[in-house]
Order: C-alpha cells, then sequence, then structure tokens
C-alpha cells in the first residue's frame, strides 16, 4: 500500500487512520447539528467526506477528524470576519 511502511508499523498507521474517521453522528455530535444536516452539508459538498460503499439508502460515508476541525475553524473565521 503506498504510502505505508511494510511491517507491523502498517498497522499502526492504517488503525490511526481508520480511527481518524468520524461518523455522520460524531460530527453532528461535534458540530451540533442533527445527523441530517451533516448528511445535507456533505451531499452539497460543503463538509469534506469520504464514500466509503454504497448503502441502501444512501452511500457509507465518514469525515476525516482533521478535515471537520479544518471545516469548523474556517467556517468560524468567516463568521468572525464578518462581526
Amino acid at each position: 500500500m503506498p504510502g505505508f511502511a511494510s511491517g507491523e508499523g502498517c498497522s499502526v498507521r492504517l488503525m490511526e487512520a481508520i480511527t481518524d474517521l468520524l461518523t455522520a453522528t460524531d460530527v453532528a455530535r461535534i458540530l451540533r447539528l442533527s445527523r441530517s444536516s451533516v448528511y445535507d452539508l456533505a451531499a452539497r459538498g460543503a463538509l469534506p467526506h469520504v464514500a466509503i460503499a454504497d448503502g441502501r439508502v444512501r452511500p457509507i460515508i465518514r469525515f476525516e477528524r482533521t478535515a471537520v476541525q479544518r471545516w469548523l475553524a474556517d467556517r468560524e473565521r468567516r463568521s468572525g470576519a464578518s462581526t
């Protein structure tokens, strides 16, 4: 796998990457929004996400913790600049 070292380090890095993925429920709690609002933001392309599989109702998506943090910081910066 590109970007990962071979051996035990690979599994450690992979597990770190997986644990840094958040569900829509996790993101909803962090942003204090409803889960459906999180899905709406993702569908509009406003909130960065990763589609990991096709689900029956909608694609299964996850959110990278750092991307959510950057998105939130950017929103806070923009709202602070307009006040």
